[in-house]
């Protein structure tokens, strides 16, 4: 399903391409779970699922992509939204930012902002990682660019399970 067109489905008129940090992108919510999310998106296109943790990949027929990773803690039964990413310059934070700006314009509204881990998404080049726990989201920066927004809880900083799923969604590697 089109990542936009799922993201209105889900919202009906009053559709939202909004990121919320701390909160979620869209429709979908830090802390819901996997069946949900599949009832509205449908299967999703990529995915793994082992030990507890789900990492699940809906592609846009425009060439971007939803992601979700999902834990199962020790005393739930059902797997919770740990974080949401997109890649899609059509959904922005309030403020206007969204994927495409320059890391420095996050870096003027967001002085908060620390280098995190680097890695690759999918076959594509290098990304590095900028992670503000405080507000509860973090950018992935190519060249100064940023290419995606994940968003996570707050105090929840992104960390090295980020990219083990991003560089390989099918676990083939």
């Amino acid at each position: 399903m089109n990542i936009i067109l799922g993201a209105i489905l889900v919202a009906g008129s009053g559709a939202t391409l909004t990121i919320e940090p701390g909160v979620g992108i869209g429709h979908v919510r830090i802390g819901e779970t996997p069946g949900r999310l599949e009832v509205v998106f449908g299967k999703p296109q990529q995915g793994e699922a082992a030990s507890g943790r789900i990492w699940m990949s809906w592609l846009g027929r425009d060439g971007h992509r939803l992601d979700v990773y999902a834990v199962r803690t020790v005393d739930t039964v059902e797997a919770h939204t740990r974080f949401v990413r997109i890649d899609s310059p059509q959904f922005s934070m309030k403020n206007g930012l969204r994927v495409g700006a320059k890391l420095s314009t996050f870096q003027g509204k967001y002085p908060q902002l620390k280098l995190g881990p680097s890695g690759r998404v999918a076959k594509a080049a290098e990304v590095t990682v900028w992670d503000d726990a405080a507000d509860g989201f973090s950018v992935e920066v190519r060249n100064r660019k940023v290419t995606a927004i994940a968003v996570h809880r707050t105090s929840d900083p992104i960390d090295g399970t980020y990219f083990a799923y991003l560089s390989d969604p099918t676990g083939s590697q």
